[in-house]
């Protein structure tokens, strides 16, 4: 089971890839267009822990679409946005959960 899981990640991860590497010249001529394109990165970084989004692919993603500054900076906000969020949602399940057991 560990194994198909494996397996399926690193071929979903390939298909990004291969797909990003074939329009990179049409992905940074865009996000040099508009701003949007941060909050866009950003927002797959809020969202990947919901949809088992590998976080290594976004950061590939970030350096080839971005300088490497900037995508380390959207990297570190993303990572850090998500992960808050997922930490105050477990917090309060586990407060409803205990709070329904104590009564």
């Amino acid at each position: 089971m560990n194994k198909r899981k494996v397996c399926n990640t690193i071929l979903l991860t390939t298909i990004i890839m291969g797909i990003i590497l074939l329009s990179v010249d049409n992905l940074r001529a865009l996000v040099k267009e508009s701003n949007i394109s941060y909050l866009i990165f950003l927002g797959l970084w809020i969202i990947r822990l919901f949809v088992f989004i590998p976080g290594m692919t976004l950061m590939l993603i970030g350096g080839v679409i971005f300088s490497p500054i900037e995508a380390l900076i959207l990297s570190l906000s993303g990572l850090v946005i998500s992960d808050s969020i997922i930490f105050i949602l477990g917090k309060m399940l586990v407060f409803q959960v205990l709070v329904t057991v104590q009564k």
